[in-house]
Order: C-alpha cells, then sequence, then structure tokens
C-alpha cells in the first residue's frame, strides 16, 4: 500500500503519493522513517514541488478563467475591446460572435476546473496546455495567411500578431509553472 504525504501548499493541505521535498516533512525509506532534509525546490535531487509556483499556477489559470469569462460577455454584448476580440476591427456578424461566447464561456470554465487542484489533478492542465498551442498555431495561421486589406485597407495586421503572441507568452507562463510545480520523482 503506497504511503500518503501530506503538503502545505498556498495554505491548502495536499496529499500525495509521492516522496515530500519539503525540509522537515518525513519520507519512507527502505530502513526508517527519518527527516527528509533536503531543501526546499532543489533541483539536483529530482524535487519539483514548489508550493510558491503551485500557488502562481493555480492563481494564473484562475486568471485565465476570468480573461476568458470576459471574453465571452464580451462577445455576447457585442463589445470589439482589443484583447476581448482578437480581430476587433474586422467586421463580423451577431451569430459569429455569439458563438465566440458560447466557446470561450467553455474555455473559461476549463480554466477553472484545471484552477481547483492542478497538483494532484494535472490533466486539465496538460489539456489547456495543449488546447492553447493548437490556438496559437491557428491564430497564426490565419494572421499569417488572411488577406484583411480585403475588409478595410486600414486594417493591419499588427495587432493580431501582438496579442496572438501575448497568448503564447500566457501560454509558455503556464507551461513554466506547470513544470515548476509537478510532483517529485520517486527512486
Amino acid at each position: 500500500m503506497p504511503e500518503l504525504y501530506i503538503a502545505k501548499i498556498g495554505g491548502i493541505f495536499y496529499s500525495h503519493k509521492w516522496k515530500s521535498c519539503f525540509s522537515g516533512y518525513y519520507s519512507k525509506s527502505e530502513n526508517n522513517r527519518k527527516p527528509d532534509n533536503k531543501l526546499l525546490g532543489n533541483r539536483m535531487n529530482e524535487c519539483y514541488p514548489m508550493p510558491r509556483d503551485a500557488k502562481i499556477l493555480r492563481w494564473s489559470l484562475m486568471a485565465g478563467a476570468i480573461y476568458f469569462g470576459c471574453i465571452a460577455l464580451a462577445h455576447t454584448i457585442g463589445l470589439k475591446i482589443p484583447g476581448l476580440f482578437i480581430y476587433f476591427n474586422v467586421p463580423s456578424y451577431p451569430y459569429q460572435d455569439h458563438i465566440i461566447a458560447f466557446l470561450a464561456f467553455g474555455w473559461a470554465t476549463f480554466f477553472y476546473v484545471a484552477s481547483d487542484d492542478p497538483v494532484d489533478h494535472p490533466l486539465p492542465v496538460k489539456a489547456i496546455l495543449l488546447s492553447g498551442a493548437v490556438a496559437v498555431c491557428g491564430l497564426s495561421g490565419i494572421n499569417a495567411f488572411s488577406d484583411f486589406g480585403s475588409f478595410s485597407p486600414s486594417i493591419k495586421a499588427m495587432p493580431f500578431w501582438i496579442q496572438t503572441l501575448l497568448l503564447l507568452g500566457y501560454l509558455i507562463w503556464l507551461l513554466v509553472l506547470y513544470q515548476r510545480s509537478r510532483p517529485c520523482k520517486t527512486a
């Protein structure tokens, strides 16, 4: 039967089936139980769980949920605000905006679910990272190959590229925090 370990991350206690990396916590050795004196966040011993990174990941995912909720709201009421509408100056039909609002609400829900416990339940975070990578590739393809000048000569692709790069930066941020928040590897 695997031994459970309790870790306090961000004021919340988590139980883990992996070796604890926290100084002063106990880990199971082959001979007896003794204090685990490894340093917090020391990567030389293949220990990753840093409470600070897990907490930042959780709040970053919650921020994503709020952001996509705002996108859904903006598309529902038709407010073409840059950052909430990636193609804010390209004409669109109301039904298109409502479809995007439903999809953005779905993204907000996924981010919210992932923010609940990204350390013990990493699958939603992995799904967000994969879907986000596909979204960045799709937006890059639209930005590179669409003739926005056919809608209006004043529409330039640069603001769309900036928003796509910001989304990529956020995705990289989540990936780094996800990697740093992963549980310890046992020998």
